[in-house]
């Protein structure tokens, strides 16, 4: 898997967004690593970039759904950036499990989160 991590801030009043570049299948480190790295970052928004991410296969949603939980445990917004009705969407929207999805990574970045 081709990952890039890397923490940016945003041009706006949310605060500083942390940005998760999956390249290959939808995954991604440790959640609790990532959120720790995140926060110290000074991080509120976690936002993963899945518009390249060739598939999410049932780790890849595991993973997804535990980093979820991690960030809601933590008070940090979640964001997932996936081409609209591709796999990983029709994939993620099937779970029902409240994913904040959005069709790039453009207007998950500029979205307003209740939670940052």
């Amino acid at each position: 898997m081709d990952l890039h991590v890397f923490a940016s801030t945003a041009g706006h009043a949310l605060g500083r967004v942390y940005l998760l570049d999956c390249a290959g299948p939808l995954g991604g480190p440790d959640p609790d690593a990532l959120l720790l790295e995140a926060i110290g970052g000074g991080a509120r928004i976690v936002l993963v970039d899945a518009t390249r991410a060739a598939y999410a296969d049932s780790q890849g949603l595991r993973w997804l759904l535990c980093l979820r939980n991690a960030a809601a445990e933590r008070d940090v917004c979640l964001r997932l950036a996936a081409p609209e009705g591709g796999n990983i969407w029709r994939n993620v929207t099937l779970l029902r499990a409240g994913f904040l999805l959005y069709p790039s990574v453009q207007s998950a970045w500029s979205a307003l989160c209740t939670s940052a």
